[in-house]
């Protein structure tokens, strides 16, 4: 069904011929059970975005030369600062870049994108199991985020302004015409994309080679959002796959009103999104702050996660924000617990020591070591509550029975594996 079209595409970009088979392996995989309109706009993302393959990870300057080179000459009077949503992207093993075309008067005209992915070492288990050195979980993944983006990508206001789109995630970009600048003002939705997109990678290649959970690949490595993926997989169960499916791709917002719905009938967004003056109290009476044990640097880390997780919140009753960035910014506040406290809050330091041996720790020690672990536990406790409100949520009434979906592991998952460090 694709082959042929795959070729085509193939042609009028140059790609290897590595490349055009991993696309005729993973294409009838993602358009599995997409109505047509959704298999058209895949169609459309491999027309209009071009790949390219690195065999190892690209610098900022080779990223840069693609932006060049599919500008064609345009932008040129476009000025880029830090804070331009055009500006320099991070470097990372693969992604999906787009941005606007502007004409003199910084007037969208055309919009240009492109994705790649880097290659697998040669002798990664991954790699042989694939049967390609092309990561195949990377290339689904932001083949999704640009098949996402297609409909309505760009939409340009009268002053200017205007809202770039990529699947459930949305950014409001402002323009100065006078000094051809632009600006993100304010974004949501990224967690809640992420989420869906890692779900739907996972999917994709567990149908490609018929297995049940993607840790059959050996030594696959799941994305930063799998935590947040988990929980989202309760929300898909509330609303439907579909819905979502058809929010990301064909940016049908029928879903708003089924989650506006939900939050109404439950007490998520008061009791699961908490005001920044609960988690200062929390930080301020944490234990380990007074723990003559750990080293001033030490709890300086401590102090400044939770400094960053508190000030994540929005106050409940915020009417700035609505219902789709309350639960974006839930998902944000567990991925940053689940993710980010591992930068702040590590046990490095005893991965040199073999604890296992009798002797091998002094009592010193062995009393810092546990208030380390308490410390640890301490940090936890908001996931472990997000956690609980969930699971009250999934168990009453107002959900399907499908989607009793128990988080409680998710909890002890992260203590086990912040333990295990």
């Amino acid at each position: 069904m694709f082959d042929t079209f795959i070729e085509e595409v193939a042609s009028k970009y140059g790609y290897s011929d590595e490349l055009v088979e991993a696309l005729k392996r993973i294409i009838p995989v993602m358009a599995d059970g997409k109505d047509e309109e959704a298999v058209q706009l895949l169609k459309d993302t491999l027309e209009r975005v071009p790949i390219y393959v690195f065999d190892k990870l690209p610098s900022q300057e080779d990223l840069d030369k693609i932006k060049i080179d599919l500008n064609r000459g345009r932008n040129s009077h476009v000025v880029y600062d830090n804070e331009s949503v055009n500006s320099g992207q991070e470097v990372i093993p693969g992604a999906y870049h787009s941005w606007a075309i502007f004409d003199e008067h910084m007037n969208i005209v055309d919009r240009v994108g492109y994705l790649y992915v880097t290659k697998l070492p040669e002798y990664s288990k991954t790699a042989k199991f694939y049967n390609t050195r092309i990561n195949l979980a990377v290339l689904i993944h932001e083949l999704g985020h640009a098949w996402a983006a297609q409909k309505g990508e760009y939409e340009q206001y009268e002053d200017g302004s205007y809202h770039v789109r990529m699947g459930a995630l949305r950014a409001k970009v402002i323009v100065d015409r006078d000094n051809c600048t632009d600006k993100i003002s304010e974004q949501h939705g990224l967690y809640i994309e992420e989420a869906i997109n890692s779900i739907n990678e996972k999917e994709a290649l567990c149908k490609l080679f018929g297995i049940e959970n993607v840790e059959e690949i050996p030594g696959f490595v799941g994305s930063n959002y799998e935590k947040i993926a988990y929980v989202m997989k309760f929300w898909l169960n509330v609303c439907g796959e579909i819905t979502f499916s058809n929010m990301r791709i064909k940016k049908d917002e029928s879903l708003m009103k089924i989650i506006q719905e939900y939050f109404d009938k439950t007490k998520f967004a008061t009791e699961l999104i908490h005001s920044p003056e609960y988690y200062k109290q929390k930080k301020e009476k944490m234990y380990c702050f007074e723990n003559t044990l750990l080293k001033e640097s030490e709890k300086n880390k401590i102090r400044d996660f939770y400094e960053q997780y508190h000030n994540l919140f929005f106050e409940p009753q915020d009417k700035e924000h609505d219902i789709f960035s309350y639960l974006d910014n839930a998902l944000k506040q567990l991925f940053t617990l689940s993710a980010s406290y591992k930068y702040y809050i590590d046990l490095d330091s005893w991965d040199k020591k073999d604890d296992s041996k009798e002797g091998s720790l002094t009592p010193d020690e062995a009393r810092m070591k546990a208030e380390r672990t308490i410390m640890v536990e301490e940090c936890l406790n908001p996931l472990v509550e997000i956690v609980n409100i969930f699971n009250e949520i999934s168990q009453n009434n107002l959900t399907s029975g499908s989607s009793k979906t128990t988080l409680k592991s998710v909890a002890e998952q992260t203590k086990k594996e912040n333990h295990d460090i």
